[in-house]
């Protein structure tokens, strides 16, 4: 049995592929840091928040202060992190997030005595609420927010 391979005409081999229903994002600049800041930052709260959305659910990507929460979604509940970023030594784990929204998630966290608190996300009506209560470098940072609608 032999095979037979067959190539492209010339003229399409040198066509560029086309996505039916895509944009194309390659001419497109790169946005600017100022943009991102007014898009994912509120500076009254002092809050920065990015969502991304895709089939599995929603990733959340919260700052306050020195706290950064980064969590995914799902139907089924909620995984991720929460930790702190120490000046000069950068970011530390204080907890692993694992449960669901109906039930709710609530931990407390202790690192040295230098930060400590509490952390509530739960689900209200179709928000994801957050609840911080928490001290650290001796500042206080209590916040209750809605990261979320679902």
């Amino acid at each position: 049995m032999s095979t037979l391979a067959v190539s492209p005409p010339a003229s399409a081999a040198n066509q560029k592929p086309t996505a039916v229903g895509a944009t194309d994002l390659s001419a497109l600049e790169d946005a600017s840091l100022t943009k991102w800041l007014d898009i994912h930052h509120n500076p009254q709260q002092g809050v920065f928040l990015s969502i991304v959305q895709d089939k599995a659910g929603h990733t959340v990507t919260w700052a306050y202060g020195p706290f950064l929460l980064e969590i995914a979604v799902s139907f089924t509940g909620v995984t991720g992190q929460f930790g702190v970023n120490i000046p000069l030594r950068g970011y530390k784990k204080l907890i692993d997030i694992n449960g669901d929204l109906i039930n709710g998630i609530s931990a407390a966290f202790n690192f040295d005595k230098i930060v400590f608190g509490t952390i509530k996300i739960y689900l209200k009506r179709r928000l994801v609420i957050l609840e911080l209560d928490a001290k650290a470098f001796g500042q206080e940072w209590k916040v209750k927010i809605a990261l979320l609608s679902l």
